[in-house]
């Protein structure tokens, strides 16, 4: 389930160290740097006599190997460690104290941590052992002990998964009688790689609590089961995603039905999108639509595209995503349906879509669409932008429209197009357009670009125009 406990490897050790102004300093540098000036704190004040504030050899311990988990050096780590859980252990043996017994399971908890880290059989060995040790001690931390327990469940997964017979064993109990539902997630994280057939059953019983305050167990659960290939776990997460109440739960169904790319999740995900009721789940299931590599996939975007029965969304979502695919196919589509469609919102997607794909022969149809008077301004306006965004279109061939088109807004655009280019070419267009354009907004038009552009030449123009 994580990688990492929650508990920061730091958080606990500083303040039974160091007074009060150290601690204050901590919280301003990174936490390598604050552990290794701790360290040397403790080592100078030992040197100058300072005993009462010089770190104890388990503490220090501790310090050299929270220094050591930062640098990604586990196996000095889990040695520091064990070092600091025996000092513990012998201060145990003079003196019985609560806060000792606390700080030696700490020990223990962050030397299986190490250990784990490792991931090697005998590593885990270790680890499981260390954690044991710590389990037989008596403590009143309950994030340590929460923590302890959701390490143990993983290092016994992956013992069960390098073939130890007794960890798989105790992970299978663990799950049978563990009431611990974040607990019991982490041994099912760790069976589910292991024997997923095994795991699944008990996985459906979760999704089949549909009780108030369970949505987030089973979106956990259908998480679990894409994470495995056991049989029937397709028929499950459809089941779901028709049926559970909560929608955050049938939506992550439907994307990891997605992801299985099978015909029976194919088939399943085309009837949502053309007969489900909700448009929600329409759009999730298009999405999740666009990630199915079928030429069958493809089809049912298209149609949805095309669609005037069609929600709005669902046909600009559909439009979105042909054009996200990239493929010639699909591009030669969206231009096709450009010129069948009314709706402006329709048609300024297909732009994006087209634009997206980012194929250099798209600059010219751009450009067709730009230059046809027949067309609403706002679309021309669009398809310029995304002609000049494809950097297809040179620069000589944006000062020609800017003399030749009479539209001012559409000189405009030419200008915002231009000023989005970095070159010295474009620099000088728009330089040339603010001494020599008789129209004055478009003057200043230009000068407003220019000074967006920046630069020693354009800010020497600036000054130029300044001093006239």
């Amino acid at each position: 389930m994580r990688e990492a406990p929650r508990m920061d490897h730091r958080s606990r050790i500083a303040p039974r160290i160091v007074p009060r102004v150290t601690q204050r300093v901590t919280q301003r540098v990174t936490s390598t740097i604050a552990l290794v000036l701790l360290v040397l704190a403790g080592s100078l004040l030992a040197t100058a006599g300072a005993g009462a504030f010089a770190a104890p050899p388990p503490e220090r311990y501790m310090l050299e190997g929270h220094v050591a988990l930062d640098r990604s050096e586990y196996r000095k780590a889990a040695n520091d460690f064990r070092k600091a859980a025996v000092a513990y252990r012998e201060a145990l043996a003079e003196i019985e104290s609560e806060v000792e017994n606390e700080s030696y399971a700490e020990a223990l908890y962050w030397q299986a941590f190490a250990l784990h880290r490792l991931g090697h059989k005998r590593d885990l060995q270790n680890a499981a052992v260390a954690l044991m040790e710590m389990k037989a001690l008596d403590y009143e931390e309950e994030r340590l002990h929460s923590e302890a327990m959701q390490l143990a469940t993983r290092v016994k997964g992956d013992l069960a998964l390098k073939g130890d017979a007794q960890a798989a064993r105790e992970l299978a109990e663990m799950i049978e009688e563990q009431n611990d539902q974040e607990l019991k997630m982490a041994a099912l994280h760790a069976m589910i790689n292991m024997n997923p057939d095994r795991a699944l059953p008990i996985l459906e019983q979760m999704l089949r609590n549909r009780e108030p305050g369970t949505a987030a167990m089973r979106r956990q659960a259908i998480f679990l089961i894409a994470q495995g290939e056991a049989e029937g776990a397709e028929e499950l997460m459809i089941e779901v995603a028709r049926n559970d109440p909560d929608f955050e739960v049938r939506q992550q169904a439907v994307f990891w039905l997605a992801q299985a790319g099978s015909e029976k999740s194919l088939e399943f995900l085309i009837d949502v999108i053309l007969h489900s009721d909700d448009p929600e789940m329409q759009s999730q299931a298009i999405f999740a639509l666009s990630h199915h590599d079928s030429e069958r996939a493809a089809e049912v975007l298209q149609e949805v595209a095309s669609d005037p029965a069609q929600p709005q969304e669902n046909r600009e979502a559909a439009i979105f995503w042909l054009g996200q695919s990239g493929g010639e196919e699909h591009l030669l589509f969206l231009r096709e349906l450009y010129s069948k469609l009314e709706d402006p919102e329709l048609k300024e997607r297909v732009l994006f879509g087209v634009a997206q794909a980012g194929q250099p022969e798209t600059a010219a149809w751009l450009l067709e669409i730009a230059l046809d008077e027949n067309e609403d301004l706002e679309a021309r306006k669009g398809a310029l932008f995304w002609a000049g965004q494809l950097g297809e279109v040179p620069v000589a061939r944006m000062a020609e429209l800017y003399r030749s088109l009479p539209d001012r807004e559409m000189r405009e655009q030419i200008l915002f197009v231009m000023s989005q280019d970095d070159s010295d070419e474009a620099l000088a267009v728009m330089m040339e357009i603010a001494r020599e354009e008789e129209d004055f907004e478009l003057r200043k038009n230009a000068v407003f670009w220019i000074g967006q552009h920046g630069g020693e030449e354009a800010e020497a123009f600036l000054i130029e125009i300044i001093n006239r």
